[in-house]
């Protein structure tokens, strides 16, 4: 990856990083596990887009999608986050993410919001910096 591309990708990131900030606040203040939700939902809706066809608003939310395609990318997302977490001084990898899932304690029902009303908030935006 160019500098160039490095330095836009890193500017788009912190914009979707302010505005999920953004949009999940209350007037109680920013609750982190919804913020945490919002994002990952969000990488998930984005990779459903990408390999769904045109009629994916045909296709029920929360139905698992099984493609070639899906996992790749959604493999690519993973490693891209490992790395990006690990960068920050975190020592979670690849076994630890799949020992918290056999463990049945990942969840979102801490967060404040449904997958529906994320998207509903944030989705605008995404799509307007995609546009850009």
């Amino acid at each position: 990856m160019s500098d160039e591309l490095m330095k836009k990708t890193l500017e788009a990131a912190n914009l979707l990083k302010d505005w999920i900030i953004k949009a999940m606040a209350s007037e109680k203040g920013v609750h982190v596990e919804s913020v945490i939700a919002a994002a990952s939902r969000m990488a998930g809706t984005q990779i459903f887009r990408a390999v769904v066809p045109v009629n994916a608003n045909a296709v029920a939310v929360g139905t698992p999608v099984f493609t070639e395609q899906a996992n790749s990318v959604g493999s690519n997302f993973m490693d891209l986050m490992l790395v990006t977490v690990q960068q920050l001084g975190n020592t979670i990898n690849q076994e630890t993410l799949m020992d918290i899932q056999k463990s049945g304690s990942v969840t979102t029902s801490l967060a404040h919001h449904s997958l529906l009303q994320t998207q509903e908030l944030i989705d605008p935006f995404y799509t307007a910096l995609a546009r850009t």
